[in-house]
């Protein structure tokens, strides 16, 4: 693990999202590009986020209140996490 202006950056295969609970962003540490589908919990798709970067905030500000599964999918590995939106 190493940091850059004071932010961890995550190596190798974990993966970590904050604030969790959110209101109207989530950040996302990955390791490396791929993809972030949001789903509600009747398992419908409700967003789907290109990841370009290691780093990178989602816009979650249209999403209802509520709890969402968020599945990452990137070369390295798949992941799977609980969001709660306040």
């Amino acid at each position: 693990m190493s940091t850059i202006l004071g932010v961890q950056e995550l190596q190798g295969k974990k993966i970590s999202m904050y604030p969790n609970p959110a209101q109207d962003h989530v950040t996302m540490l990955t390791s490396g590009k791929g993809t972030a589908d949001i789903y509600d919990i009747t398992g419908k798709l409700v967003s789907s986020v290109t990841l370009f970067s290691s780093i990178q905030t989602i816009d979650i500000s249209k999403l209802s209140k509520g709890v969402y599964v968020v599945k990452v999918n990137n070369s390295d590995n798949n992941f799977t996490s609980k969001l709660v939106v306040e």
